[in-house]
């Protein structure tokens, strides 16, 4: 009985990491991963490693690509063309101040095959740049 309430535990992926944005750099793949037939939850929370004595805060967009809109025309587009070609975009809101945002995810459902999603954000007003942030994926 503990193996079939672990299960859900066992099947899935979590990554903490960090990322740096660059001057250039308004978009970064967090991480790619195959899901099945079924449906499966994602969930993403991050925070600065650098914060300020702020307490505003900074939005940007998860985007979620699945592997055929993955391609040069999707690497080579401005930032808000690589949204638009997103399969679903959430908002997070980072606060400056470094505590961890809200936990903000969703529902993948596959119906058909298996599928390869990717996971970007995207910082289209460059509020980002220059800065690390760390991020919490499961």
């Amino acid at each position: 009985m503990l193996f079939l309430y672990l299960l859900p535990l066992i099947s899935s992926k979590v990554l903490y990491s960090s990322i740096s944005f660059t001057n250039s750099g308004f978009w970064q793949e967090i991480s790619s991963f195959g899901s099945d037939i079924g449906v499966g939850n994602f969930s993403i929370a991050s925070r600065l490693l650098n914060p300020v004595n702020d307490e505003s805060q900074i939005k940007v967009s998860v985007a979620l690509y699945v592997a055929s809109k993955w391609n040069e025309e999707l690497l080579n587009a401005p930032c808000d063309k690589r949204l638009n070609l997103a399969s679903s975009v959430y908002e997070i809101s980072i606060p400056r101040n470094g505590k961890w945002s809200k936990r903000t995810g969703g529902r993948l459902i596959q119906k058909t095959a298996p599928q390869v999603w990717y996971f970007a954000l995207a910082d289209c007003s460059n509020s980002l740049k220059d800065k690390s942030l760390e991020l919490y994926f499961s």
